[in-house]
This record gives C-alpha cells, structure tokens and sequence, in this order.
C-alpha cells in the first residue's frame, strides 16, 4: 500500500500544507511533517533550502500555533508563505 505522501508532487504538497491549517492534533500535524519533508528532500535533493520551502514555512506556523507561540515571535512570513501555497495548489481556499 502507498501511502499518499510517498508520490505527492508540489502541487499535493501545498494542498496538504494549506489544509493543516485547520489542524487539531498535534500528533497528526507531526506525523504529516515528517513525510512531507522527506518527499521535499525526495523531490528537490538534500542541497535544498528545505526551510524556505512554503509548504515547511506553513507546517511550521502551525506547530507554533499549537505550542502557544505568541504570533508576534514567530519568525516567518505566514502570509507569503501561505500565498505561494495557495498559487501552487491552484488557487485552493
């Protein structure tokens, strides 16, 4: 059985990137990190700048969010980054 991350493309990326965003549980958003950061590294090579990535930017956010960071600490830009994934996914809500 393959699991969905194991042939997702950018485009897959972004959506799942933009749909945890309605996440609740910090367990799944873990486990849905893991693998969309090993197919990027699949995808773009161990060279790549894997935390500029909008998709990680976004995962990122979100794990913050649910640890209690206060938004003025975080340290990306959210809204680039969630704007790059939305162009990608196609224009995705």
């Amino acid at each position: 059985m393959t699991r969905m991350y194991e042939t997702a493309d950018e485009k897959r990326i972004c959506e799942i990137a933009i749909q945890v965003q309605d996440a609740c549980n910090i367990g799944g958003v873990l486990n849905s990190y893991w693998s969309i950061v090993c197919r990027i590294r699949e995808l773009h090579g161990w060279e790549y700048q894997l935390y500029s990535h909008p998709a990680v930017i976004l995962f990122h956010d979100k794990l913050e969010d649910m640890l209690g960071v206060p938004i003025a600490e975080r340290t990306h830009d959210y809204y680039s980054a969630y704007s790059r994934c939305k162009d990608i996914a196609g224009g995705m809500a």
